[in-house]
């Protein structure tokens, strides 16, 4: 079971043609079903503003800031800004990111056009991300059923597909989530075959510190990662292990090649505003949204598992269950959960501000701190309802109902056998479910750059069923037959 992973066979030429093929028709089909579902209106709107107002000035003036002019802006703050940056380079070989104008930036009015490629740009790291995972499966399992599954289960991902023609960083996101856990899969390959991957340490903190400037929430697990690895350095010097020095130089390297490019940015923000954050913070805007919901009454925390199952849920829960019960999980709804926080924090902000006379900064710390306190003075309430978030939240991938379980049916065979190579491969798709969980309405989107980690999961599982005989077993009990001798 277990102790077959990691140690792929060398493909023959047949076998390498034809895994190539599936990358390339799978990434063909990938990018074709995008582009046939597109349907956004205005690839411009929301958060994809920020985006592009960053790459716009690194674009022109090689500054990242959020304010657009003609001469070169100041320093600023913004977004997370490793996609404004790879998109500032996309933007050289895209005549229509290099039609922008100030005008239609500042009006939101840029045709839907000029974003086309930009668009096509998003499709392919989308697609790049199945071609990884495809490699991920295939050094994981050993077998192209597994390579086939953990690419497909991104390649044919419709509902994950969704946002990917807006000009936001998910798909960014996703890439370097699933490279970081391709590194992660070839150092355990090598772990398996007793050879050195200093390099390759270094290489993974890179591509977290890259993750983390992409999506900042992974500064936290960069955090608790390295914390991890320095408990694991301290027993091996004490207990005087061979490999003590070879695995200090590991963590060395790459908490370095983490923490160096993540601190930077913070003390380039902190030479700007005075705080040394990455981006603005929106954690009390996620917070307050986080904290209504442990008011939900008995009645609707039940709804709440039908309401935010995918596809059927809320209209079952509309058809079915009284009005009051359900209608405060309606995101349009200006009295809602989600409206009521989202609208109510700057309320809150700007209350204290006139209560207690201090800045915006200040106040939106003390709020911050009040929603910290009323979280942990509740906490039996909060990990309650978290279990419901962390449902919401699962259904960003298309295939949750078979790689959920079979995530968390690794991580148990794994512990169990002591093989604990797998759950740090898949240690940054778990701190995401349970982060966002937490912090978070962990609306689906979230939750994109756990689904690599469920994609091999659900590679792995397949592969170990069917290594286990257990699919001809229910071939068996579904033709209701009796194995043959």
């Amino acid at each position: 079971m277990l102790s077959t992973l990691f140690q792929p066979k060398k493909p023959t030429k047949k076998e390498w043609l034809t895994m190539i093929a599936i990358c390339v028709v799978g990434s063909i089909l990938c990018m074709g079903l995008m582009y046939a579902k597109s349907k956004a209106e205005n690839p411009f709107y929301g958060d994809a503003s920020d985006y592009v107002r960053g790459a716009f000035t690194l674009y022109h003036h090689g500054v990242f800031s959020q304010h657009i002019s003609i001469t070169m802006p100041p320093a600023g703050l913004g977004r997370e800004p490793a996609y404004a940056f790879v998109l500032s380079l996309w933007a050289y070989l895209d005549s229509g990111f290099q039609s922008l104008t100030i005008q239609c930036l500042e009006a939101i009015s840029c045709s839907k056009e000029q974003f086309v490629g930009a668009q096509w740009f998003n499709r392919f790291l989308f697609a790049l991300s199945g071609v990884l995972m495809f490699i991920a499966g295939y050094l994981a399992s050993g077998r192209l059923l597994g390579a086939t599954i953990a690419g497909g289960a991104i390649w044919f991902n419709k509902h994950m597909q969704k946002n990917m023609d807006y000009i936001v960083s998910d798909p960014l996101a996703l890439m370097l989530s699933s490279f970081l856990l391709l590194l992660l899969v070839v150092i355990a390959v090598k772990k398996r075959e007793n050879k050195p991957v200093v390099f390759l340490w270094a290489l993974a903190g890179g591509v977290l510190a890259a993750l983390t400037l992409t999506k900042a929430v992974f500064y936290y697990f960069g955090l608790l990662f390295i914390a991890t690895f320095v408990v694991y350095c301290i027993y091996k010097i004490f207990c005087k292990q061979q490999d003590r020095f070879l695995t200090t130089v590991r963590f060395l390297l790459f908490s370095v090649c983490f923490i160096v490019p993540v601190f930077m940015w913070m003390e380039r923000n902190n030479d700007i505003s005075g705080e040394r954050i990455i981006t603005p913070s929106r954690a009390g805007i996620a917070l307050n949204t986080r904290e209504v919901l442990n008011h939900m009454t008995p009645a609707q925390y039940f709804t709440s598992f039908l309401y935010w199952t995918r596809g059927f849920g809320d209209n079952w829960a509309r058809a079915l269950l009284p009005k009051e019960i359900w209608t405060e999980f309606e995101i349009a709804n200006p009295d809602g959960f989600y409206l009521k926080a989202q609208l109510g924090y700057p309320k809150l902000v700007k209350e204290v501000m006139l209560k207690e006379g201090v800045n915006k900064t200040v106040a939106s710390k003390m709020v911050d701190r009040r929603l910290m306190m009323d979280i942990v003075s509740n906490p039996i309430t909060h990990v309650l309802v978290t279990i419901p978030v962390f449902y919401y939240g699962i259904w960003v991938d298309q295939f949750a109902f078979l790689s959920v379980p079979f995530f968390f049916w690794c991580l148990w065979l794994a512990w169990k056998k002591r093989e604990f190579a797998l759950p740090l491969i898949l240690a940054p798709s778990l701190f995401n479910m349970i982060f966002y969980a937490l912090i978070s309405l962990n609306i689906p989107r979230y939750q994109m750059t756990a689904v690599p980690g469920l994609a091999l999961a659900l590679a792995i599982g397949f592969c170990i069923w069917a290594e286990q005989g257990r699919f001809q077993k229910l071939q068996i009990f579904l033709l209701r037959r009796r194995p043959k001798g």
